[in-house]
């Protein structure tokens, strides 16, 4: 159970060695492919530059948590102690502890953990009461191996036109290969329910490599069944992240939009979110009285504002994001040359109060702008920053998405479902199962991206809830 930590920490390893005889401390830090002590990782942490930014030190505490323990058997004149000791819990049990009781405070029922390493996927399923693991094969030559390698985390105008028709022979010999990334045991799970209502939530922690997966419309029982219909999906940050999140009251009613950050770089396909008619706060490409130009200065102050007047609302961007080298430096771009870093998400000044507050819900519709597909995205990217700045629920996209017709519609119906409820990962299945419908009973080939005014599973079925 291991692979949880293997998946958030794949850069960073770490044993724990314990001398009985000093019961000193001493920690290895392994970093692409070099070891570093303790203090030496202190002292020269610009030499880690770019591979390892000064944030992933606070992931750390992360990463203890796969460490090995060693106590001889006896003391430093070779004597074996009398008296017996208690044997600590294997690390790997402790693990489990402590991931099961992060799943009941976060209402998880099935946690699915997939780790890539080399050609072979591992995989692990803890619930309450069950654990099953097991390994995929993925080497060019097998099946899934073929399908994701159809994939890439940039939407290709090929698959848009074999992805346009549901149940058709192009997307099915796509997307049927991938299903096998959600074993039986775990299917046999989430089908076990007692009435259609009773819909389980599915959390999914998976190495960045898996980010290109449509993980919604995975076909788990045939074309007529889809994932998103057999389970309400999360996608899991790491257990460090998952611990900030805030857990507000129910809402009384619509959640308020305090930010709509539409377009700062006045580069996306022109449109209007009708968001921008009730935000408090709206901020844009350009000055023009009503919209505020989406400056650094400007959106912290609209946020700084949300926070201390209305935290319970939704905060919005329409934007571009860009991937950094890695996921610390990934930015969320605003007007001119400003943007915000998903490092400065995870800081907070000396009163505890965060560097770049958020709402309790927070869109942000731009590409990859989850930072899942970049190594440590799970702990120090922009989704897994908002929530560590006080969001409770995240929408953001696994991959780059296609800037259609389509996707502005899609950004006015997130707005519109995620206003709603408590949950946002339940408002947000709410909308996939729409989405789907749509696709099944409209779905036709698109050849141009002008053409894509439809629903589309290469544009929504990337928007996942955090």
């Amino acid at each position: 159970m291991l692979i949880e930590r293997a998946r958030v920490d794949s850069e960073i390893a770490t044993s724990l060695e314990r001398d009985e005889s000093s019961w000193n401390v001493t920690a290895e830090y392994v970093v692409d492919g070099d070891v570093y002590t303790e203090d030496e990782a202190a002292q020269s942490r610009s030499d880690f530059q770019p591979i390892v930014p000064a944030l992933v030190f606070r992931s750390m505490e992360v990463s203890l948590n796969a460490t090995t323990v060693r106590r001889p058997g006896s003391d430093d004149s070779g004597h074996t102690p009398t008296a017996p000791r208690a044997e600590p819990e294997h690390p790997s049990t402790l693990v489990v502890k402590d991931l099961r009781s992060q799943l009941r405070r976060s209402g998880i029922d099935v946690w699915l953990g997939l780790h890539l390493e080399g050609k072979t996927i591992y995989w692990a399923m803890l619930t309450a009461s069950e654990a099953a693991s097991g390994t995929l094969l993925v080497g060019a030559a097998t099946e899934i191996g073929s399908a994701l390698a159809e994939f890439d985390d940039h939407v290709r105008l090929r698959k848009m036109d074999l992805l346009g028709i549901a149940g058709s022979p192009d997307e099915l010999a796509l997307t049927e290969p991938l299903a096998a990334l959600v074993p039986q045991q775990v299917r046999a799970v989430l089908a076990d329910r007692t009435s259609s209502a009773d819909v389980k939530r599915l959390a999914l922690a998976f190495s960045p490599e898996l980010s290109v997966v449509p993980w919604p419309i995975l076909p788990v029982g045939g074309p007529d069944q889809r994932l998103v219909e057999l389970c309400c999906l999360r996608v899991w940050c790491s257990q460090g992240v998952e611990g900030k999140r805030t857990s507000p009251p129910e809402p009384l009613g619509p959640l308020p939009i305090s930010v709509c950050c539409d377009d700062p770089t006045g580069t996306l396909r022109p449109g209007r979110l009708f968001a921008a008619a009730s935000a408090h706060f709206v901020l844009g490409s350009a000055d023009t009285g009503r919209v505020e130009l989406a400056s650094r200065d400007n959106v912290a102050r609209a946020l700084s504002w949300t926070r201390h007047n209305l935290p319970q609302s939704l905060a919005f961007f329409r934007s571009h994001s860009d991937q950094g080298y890695d996921a610390a430096h990934s930015t969320l771009r605003l007007a001119g040359e400003d943007e915000i870093v998903a490092g400065e998400l995870h800081g907070r000044y000396g009163t505890g109060e965060p560097f770049v507050p958020m709402p309790t819900r927070v869109v942000l519709s731009s590409c990859s702008s989850s930072s899942m597909s970049g190594h440590g995205g799970a702990s120090i990217g922009l989704a897994a920053g908002c929530i560590a700045a006080g969001a409770s629920g995240v929408v953001a996209t696994g991959i780059d998405v296609a800037d259609v017709p389509f996707t502005l519609d899609l950004d006015n119906q997130l707005i519109s479902y995620l206003r709603h409820g408590a949950e946002h990962d339940r408002q947000l299945r709410e909308l996939h199962i729409r989405l789907l419908h749509e696709w099944r009973t409209g779905g036709r080939t698109r050849r141009w991206p002008d053409e894509i005014t439809e629903s589309h599973p290469l544009v929504w079925s990337y928007y996942w809830a955090f």
